[in-house]
């Protein structure tokens, strides 16, 4: 497979432009014998940096490879962990530019794809957004153009993407590497004519991170096999009750544990969203007091630049209204940018 791809990409970045016709023979010989796609993504990546032009057909093959080769190639199917996304970070690097229609793209959809991901990848992830928010005047993989230096609806559109996306399982907590990724792109783009959609977007994610119930940590690959492999009734329900461990204290009546294995499996469900509930009440209860580390943090970086942006008022606004206490200090930040 490795020699008959390597021929046809090629061919088919020869003058820099590939033709549906040619993206559709390289995902014939991607394809066509079942070969592991990591073996190819390589060779994949670097007629990538041939190309000159947008192509919908051949980001869509890109970024449809790179998922194989993350979330489905090696077991557990949709789960990206930790290991894997250092090699991604690794192999882009930092300073290294990467083509918003497919690397970015599926940088983004990876996050948007896996069952989870670790924070460090998520905020590398915003990390190369910035580089594109500030330089780039590509086009998108769905065919919108960027414009350097300004956060229009498509720049909006992929950092959404990632930091919704990280939050796996729809239950969101930004994490502190996340909410200092978006303080960056915030400060690179302050006084340029951006969407105005951006600031209330900034102020309820970044206030997720400091107002939220609790911080994600990615499970590791033993804990992801142990609840996604083999038999559902015996093993997810035995992992429920590991998860739900710490939250025993608070139920009435019965533990957990106890309650796990006399009701039945719907039961067991609902008891269990039922305490992750009540564990994340009682956590935003505490959260929302925004003092101590969090208050002396966000107090930093609103003062690096010396000025109070748009975003970092809005942001300020959120803390006022969402935060049930705030240090002295903080307090008077707010009450002066109000």
């Amino acid at each position: 497979m490795g020699q008959s791809l390597d021929l046809v990409l090629d061919e088919a970045v020869r003058d820099g432009a590939i033709a549906d016709g040619e993206v559709r023979a390289v995902r014939r010989a991607l394809y066509g014998e079942g070969a592991p796609v990591g073996e190819a993504m390589r060779l994949l990546w670097e007629a990538d940096k041939k190309r000159k032009a947008h192509s919908p057909e051949w980001s869509a093959l890109f970024v449809e490879a790179a998922l194989d080769v993350a979330i489905r190639e090696t077991p557990p199917h949709g789960y990206f962990p930790a290991d894997k996304a250092q090699k991604v970070i690794e192999a882009l690097g930092e300073k290294t530019e990467a083509r918003v229609d497919t690397v970015l793209e599926a940088l983004v959809s990876i996050i948007e794809k896996a069952q989870d991901v670790p924070t460090d990848f998520s905020a590398f992830v915003l990390r190369k957004l910035k580089n594109a928010v500030i330089y780039s005047d590509e086009t998108t993989a769905s065919g919108e153009k960027l414009t350097p230096g300004v956060i229009g609806l498509p720049e909006l559109a992929l950092i959404r993407r990632t930091v919704w996306g990280a939050g796996g399982e729809g239950l969101l907590a930004v994490s502190r590497a996340e909410a200092e990724a978006l303080f960056d792109i915030a400060d690179a783009t302050a006084g340029a004519p951006n969407a105005p959609e951006w600031e209330e977007f900034f102020a309820r994610a970044v206030g997720n991170y400091l107002i939220g119930a609790t911080g994600r940590t990615p499970l590791s690959r033993q804990e992801a096999f142990s609840a996604w492999h083999t038999d559902y009734e015996s093993d997810m329900v035995g992992m429920l009750g590991k998860m739900l461990a710490g939250a025993a204290r608070t139920m009435r009546g019965q533990g957990i544990g106890e309650a796990l294995n006399e009701r039945s499996l719907s039961d067991r469900v609902a008891l269990r969203i039922h305490a992750e509930e009540e564990a994340r009440a009682a956590a935003r209860d505490q959260a929302e007091k925004l003092t101590g580390e969090k208050a002396d943090w966000l107090l930093e970086r609103v003062r690096r630049n010396g000025l109070v942006s748009g975003p970092e008022a809005k942001l300020l606004q959120f803390v006022k209204r969402e935060a049930i206490l705030l240090s002295p200090e903080l307090r008077k930040l707010v009450d002066e940018a109000a």
